[in-house]
C-alpha cells in the first residue's frame, strides 16, 4: 500500500526553537530578510498523522490537527508517494527511541563555529548516538539521506529544491 509523505517544518514558541531559527537565519543567507525560519521538522503521513523527534520524549506520532496547535507552521512540502512497508522498515528502528541531544548540541556547536569563525561545518555528526533521533536525523531517515549536519532550514531550502515547492 502506498502513503502520501509531506514533510513539515515549523517553529514553536520555546527558547529552543528561538535559539536554532536565529543560528540558521545567521548562517544562511536566503533567511537573512525572512521571518519564517524552522527550527523543526517532521513528516506527515496521507495529510492525518504527524512522525517527529522532540526534546521532551523522542520519537512520537501525533494527529496533524493536533500538532498544528503547537506548532507555527512554516512549509508543509508534499514529497510523492512511498510504499508502507518500506516507510515501517526505515522507521521502525525510531520507535521508543530517545532525542539525540548530544547529535543536536554538536550541530548547534558546529554551526556557531561557521558563522564565528567561518570553519566548516563537517559532513558528518561526530557525535550522534545510532540509538537516538532528533529532527532532522529522523526526517533523513525516510528520505535516505544524511541531515545529521543540516539545521531545519537547510533541509528545507533542499526540499524545496528538490520537490519544487
Amino acid at each position: 500500500m502506498d502513503i502520501q509523505i509531506s514533510y513539515l517544518f515549523s517553529r514553536r514558541p520555546k527558547f529552543f526553537s528561538k535559539v536554532i531559527a536565529w543560528g540558521t537565519k545567521l548562517a544562511i543567507r536566503d533567511f537573512k530578510n525572512s521571518n519564517k525560519v524552522p527550527s523543526h521538522t517532521a513528516y506527515l503521513i496521507n495529510n492525518r498523522f504527524v512522525v517527529e523527534s522532540i526534546f521532551e520524549g523522542g520519537y512520537r506520532v501525533m494527529p496533524y490537527t493536533q500538532w498544528k496547535q503547537i506548532n507555527d507552521v512554516i512549509a508543509v512540502i508534499p514529497a510523492g508517494t512511498r510504499s508502507m512497508d518500506d516507510l515501517k522498515a526505515r522507521t521502525r528502528r525510531f520507535e521508543g527511541r530517545s532525542y539525540d541531544v548530544g547529535g543536536a548540541l554538536y550541530l548547534a556547536f558546529r554551526m556557531l563555529l561557521k558563522i564565528t569563525l567561518r570553519i566548516p561545518v563537517p559532513k558528518h555528526n561526530r557525535l550522534h548516538k545510532p540509538d537516538r533521533f532528533f529532527c532532522c536525523e529522523l526526517v533523513a531517515e525516510v528520505e535516505g539521506e544524511d541531515y545529521g549536519m543540516k539545521s531545519p532550514g537547510h533541509i528545507m531550502l533542499q526540499m524545496q529544491s528538490k520537490y519544487g515547492n
